[in-house]
């Protein structure tokens, strides 16, 4: 992305649609082939199934991190959580610096949570269940900041 402006195009909506296909294959992958036991193990060391999944959502999330970051998202300066929360607590009254948005950036935080929370859930029911979700999540963020992004006119 280096080279092109800051914010959302059409090169990032296209990027991210290859995440979601990234995840949906991968959803579908570990809905062929079980990545771990019935007792939640991979079978130790992790079996090539495991690894496969592993390695490719890898690629998926670095590829989204890097958008993230070429997006600038405000208040969600990076993938990582506790950027966020520093941002909060040196902007809070604690920090003394006032008339921040720290609403958007506890909801941010709390959306996180809530968003890991599912994710966590799906993951007990099915791996390929949140890997699915995944998917969709990002076709639907790539899709509304597409039509949100384009000129109008």
């Amino acid at each position: 992305m280096r080279g092109h402006d800051a914010g959302w195009g059409r090169r990032v909506s296209f990027l991210m649609l290859a995440v979601a296909a990234l995840l949906a294959t991968t959803a579908v992958y570990a809905a062929v082939e079980p990545c771990v036991g019935t007792d939640g193990s991979d079978g130790g060391g992790g079996s090539a199934p495991t690894v496969a999944v592993a390695a490719v959502v890898a690629v998926a999330m670095g590829l989204q991190a890097a958008l993230a970051r070429h997006v600038a998202v405000k208040d969600v300066t990076t993938v990582v959580v506790t950027s966020t929360i520093t941002g909060l607590a040196a902007d809070s009254w604690l920090g003394a610096r006032t008339g921040q948005p720290w609403v958007r950036r506890l909801l941010a935080i709390l959306l996180i949570a809530a968003g890991a929370a599912v994710g966590a859930l799906l993951l007990r029911v099915d791996l390929a269940a949140g890997l699915a979700l995944s998917a969709a999540l990002t076709v639907v963020v790539a899709g509304l900041a597409a039509y949100w992004s384009r000129p109008t006119g």
